[in-house]
């Protein structure tokens, strides 16, 4: 059976009048709408980017480029990897995070990252990994070691812990008074906006490990709890090594008005 909306029959016709758009002078109202929707889409840019980096890296993926990018016997950082901060060989492997999207990377450190985008958006990234799991080269083939027990998962306070710093870290951490200030200005007098975040990029064996590494970290009273908006991605290893890859990316904006993802 199929159910049909009837509304009723219009027996006559109102026309109402718009209210008029006020433009700010050199502002177009359509080149605004992009500038907000930048802004509401970068984080899901930036994980699908990443995603892409793994199916393109054959046979490694994104899971085997610290090893195999190392110096020595030293594996190179996922931050420096991602900023395009290797030379040599590396550089032909376009693993340039901030290039491949048209961005501009300001630095790419041990552990972290900070971009500027086209929105002048400034995007400071924190990241950490982690595997339960271990994969291992045979011959020309990487396979997990299912007889290997990589590490303990996270803890829910640890992951706390470092999600409770973002508020500061975008902040700042100027004093009180200054905050006050600051959050007096207008807008266009704050200076260029920032976010800042923190990236957990795990590896598991199962989907269904990824609940238990977060413990309770995506739910909506801990995102308020410390004011913070949350993406994700997770897919299955597309090289076919037994296991599962989740991008996890908390924002915090220091400035009031910034939009979170998804809004």
């Amino acid at each position: 059976m199929v159910h049909q909306e009837v509304r009723p029959a219009r027996t006559s016709r109102t026309i109402r009048r718009r209210p008029a758009v006020k433009l700010n002078p050199g502002v177009h109202p359509a080149a605004d709408a992009l500038k907000r929707s930048a802004k509401r889409m970068w984080q899901s840019d930036l994980l699908a980017e990443i995603q892409q980096i793994d199916h393109e890296q054959v046979p490694h993926g994104l899971y085997g480029l610290p090893d195999l990018l190392k110096s020595g016997t030293r594996f190179q950082p996922l931050a420096r990897i991602l900023g395009g901060r290797l030379f040599g060989d590396a550089q032909h492997l376009e693993l340039d995070l901030a290039k491949r999207l048209g961005w501009k990377t300001r630095y790419a450190k041990q552990a972290s990252l900070e971009f500027v985008l086209p929105t002048t958006l400034e995007v400071s990234i924190e990241i950490e990994t982690h595997a339960s799991t271990k994969v291992r080269q045979y011959g020309d083939s990487y396979h997990v070691d299912k007889a290997h027990g990589k590490g303990r998962p996270l803890g829910s306070n640890q992951i706390e812990k470092w999600i409770s710093k973002l508020p500061k870290r975008a902040r700042g951490g100027l004093p009180p008074e200054l905050l006050k200030l600051l959050d007096s200005l207008p807008p266009e007098k704050r200076g260029n906006p920032k976010s800042r975040c923190n990236l957990l990029v795990a590896y598991v064996p199962r989907e269904t490990d990824f609940t238990t590494l977060l413990e309770g970290a995506t739910d909506p009273d801990f995102l308020a709890r410390y004011g913070v908006s949350f993406a994700e991605r997770r897919w299955e290893d597309p090289h076919q090594r037994g296991f599962w890859t989740g991008l996890f990316l908390w924002t915090h904006s220091n400035q009031q008005g910034e939009s979170a993802p998804g809004e």
